[in-house]
């Protein structure tokens, strides 16, 4: 059986800290079918979907467990509707630029901002290259 897998590495506004400085950690997670994800997104696996990665769209307090499983979209930045469950990267930990990251639903940058931290990714304001 095939796997499709997004993992190209871009350095852009999206990474919060210069490389020798950011604790990225990348790990293959799967992303499910008929999910519409693009580089930057704020994803999570959910029990229900037996541990498949979907876009976090809620705006309630995320469980310990869920919360656990974060992890920010590596991959190209084209938008993409997955036809089939697809393998790409995901960050764990690392520093981001908050407005370079893409949500699902009413959620926000600073709707998990706390609970993102308290597991090592770390959503700021500036981008490495903004010149501050």
């Amino acid at each position: 059986m095939a796997k499709n897998i997004v993992s190209t590495f871009v350095q852009d506004n999206l990474i919060g800290g210069p490389a020798d400085e950011n604790d990225l950690n990348g790990i293959e997670v799967t992303l499910k079918t008929g999910e519409t994800v693009v580089r930057g997104a704020l994803i999570v696996a959910l029990a229900a979907d037996a541990g498949l990665y979907t876009l976090v769209n809620s705006t309630s307090v995320p469980t310990s467990a869920e919360q656990k499983t974060f992890r920010v979209l590596a991959g190209t930045p084209e938008e993409t509707t997955l036809t089939v469950d697809t393998v790409a990267i995901g960050y764990s930990t690392g520093k981001f630029v908050g407005d370079f990251m893409q949500f699902g639903g009413a959620v926000t940058k600073d709707t998990y901002k706390d609970a993102l931290r308290d597991i090592g990714i770390i959503v700021t304001d500036k981008a490495i290259n903004a010149g501050v």
